[in-house]
C-alpha cells in the first residue's frame, strides 16, 4: 500500500490487513514516496518515520512486512517505479476525490496509474473507520469485463465486505453485469 501520512496510513493498513493472502507472510509492502526537493534529508527521515510506525502497527497485530521508500521526481514516478521491482499483485492507495490544478494540466496520479501499472490498483476513500463502514461501493472502468482478473477482484470485494459486515454495491458497464 501507498503511505504519506499515519492518518491516511493506518486505514489502509487495516484494509490491507484484511486483504492480504495469510498463505503469504510478508506479502503486504507500505510504500512511501519522498518527492525530490530541497529538504529531501528531513523528507526521508519522516518517511522512515511512516514506514517505523507502520512496521510497529503490523507488528501488534502479528502480521509480517516489508516496507520501502523511493526518492522520485513524483509520487507516480516512484510507485510505478517499486511495482516494476517488486511485482505486486495489487497496489493500494487513498484517493482524496479531489483534483488538484497541476492534475488538470499533467495529468492526476489515479490517471498515470491507469494508463501505466500492471498491477491491480485500488483507490479507497476511507473517511471513517472499516468497522463503521456500512456500504461498500466498487466501480470498475468501461471494458472491465475484458480483464482476465475481474472475477477474482469482484471475490476479493465480497470477501471484503463479508468481513467488514457491508453492503456490496458494484459497478460495472454492459456486459461485465452478468459477472455479479
Amino acid at each position: 500500500g501507498l503511505v504519506s501520512k499515519p492518518e491516511t496510513a493506518g486505514p489502509l493498513l487495516d484494509l490491507a490487513f484484511l486483504m492480504r493472502d495469510k498463505a503469504l507472510p510478508g506479502s503486504i509492502y507500505p510504500l512511501t514516496i519522498v518527492r525530490e526537493q530541497a529538504e529531501l534529508e528531513r523528507a526521508v527521515v519522516d518517511g522512515e518515520n511512516l514506514l517505523g510506525w507502520c512496521m510497529s502497527r503490523a507488528a501488534s497485530a502479528d502480521i509480517q512486512m516489508n516496507a520501502s521508500l523511493r526518492v522520485a521526481m513524483n509520487v507516480g514516478d516512484g510507485v510505478l517505479h517499486a511495482t516494476a521491482e517488486l511485482h505486486p499483485t495489487m497496489v493500494l492507495a487513498g484517493w482524496a476525490g479531489e483534483q488538484k490544478t497541476t492534475s488538470r494540466l499533467f495529468g492526476s496520479f489515479v490517471e498515470r496509474m491507469v494508463r501505466h501499472c500492471a498491477a491491480r490498483l485500488m483507490f479507497c476513500r476511507l473517511p471513517h473507520p472499516l468497522n463503521t463502514i456500512q456500504r461498500l461501493l466498487v466501480v470498475f472502468p468501461p471494458l472491465a469485463e475484458h480483464r482476465l482478473d475481474l472475477p477474482e477482484s469482484i471475490g476479493l470485494a465480497k470477501r471484503l465486505a463479508h468481513q467488514i459486515g457491508a453492503e456490496l454495491r458494484v459497478y460495472l458497464s454492459g456486459e461485465a453485469e452478468s459477472l455479479i
